[in-house]
């Protein structure tokens, strides 16, 4: 079964595709916090429909959201320039070695009891693995 795709229509009649339409909201972030009808205004297109992508950006970690007085501003999640500066990822990552492994059983760990449990269950198989 072959999946159309859906397009978003503008105040002046022209057609763009939801792909195509994603990008263009991402790129009207430029470091700057914005609202939706801020988006709405600057690419001439419904609120509902800005809306509905925007909302759709932000539950996949592309925006965050938030609320000052009535308005949500949103802006692009980047990473974080201090921490780009001062740790270099692939020099960690290709330093990283595991020491040793710790492994314990159920009965060399700690007792743990809760209020409304009048029984305890153990047996012999391995609760966790400590990397060290």
């Amino acid at each position: 079964m072959k999946q159309e795709k859906y397009y978003y229509t503008f105040n002046d009649g022209k057609k763009i595709y939801r792909d195509e339409l994603r990008e263009l909201i991402l790129s009207k972030f430029d470091n700057s916090k914005k609202s939706i009808t801020e988006i709405c205004e600057e690419i001439n297109m419904q609120y509902v429909s800005v809306g509905n992508i925007v909302r759709h950006l932000s539950a996949e970690g592309l925006l965050i959201g938030k609320k000052q007085n009535r308005t949500t501003y949103f802006r692009k999640i980047g990473s974080c320039a201090l921490a780009n500066l001062l740790y270099d990822k692939d020099a960690i990552l290709k330093n990283f070695k595991i020491k040793k492994k710790i492994k314990r059983t159920v009965d060399q760990s700690k007792n743990i009891s809760y209020p409304n449990d009048s029984v305890i269950k153990y047996n012999n198989s391995y609760m966790d693995i400590m990397y060290l």
